[in-house]
């Protein structure tokens, strides 16, 4: 076997010039910015509906029980609230 044929494929088919950020699946650079940006936007949307409806339904629970609600904020620990909010930040 000749060495110019590498796993099916000639040395012709190596020289051809392909820009190494598109990848295979992609036409041009504009399609994959295309899908790359569509892809951002359907994200963004769908993290504004999930968390605008769970505030939703928070805001609805409040009004609805605002008495266990405020019995519930007397029984807060402000050092574990603090202890707790310090290990997220840095953990992140």
């Amino acid at each position: 076997m000749p060495d110019s044929y590498v796993a099916g494929f000639s040395e012709d088919a190596h020289t051809e010039s392909h820009d190494p950020a598109l990848l295979h699946h992609f036409a041009d650079p504009q399609q994959q910015r295309d899908a790359a940006s569509l892809g951002m936007w359907v994200f963004l949307a769908t993290e504004v509906m999930f968390f605008g409806g769970l505030f939703c339904a928070y805001l609805v629970y409040r009004l609805k029980y605002f008495g266990d609600f405020a019995a519930a904020s007397k029984s807060i620990d402000a050092t574990l609230g603090a202890t707790n909010t310090a290990v997220l930040i840095c953990s992140s």
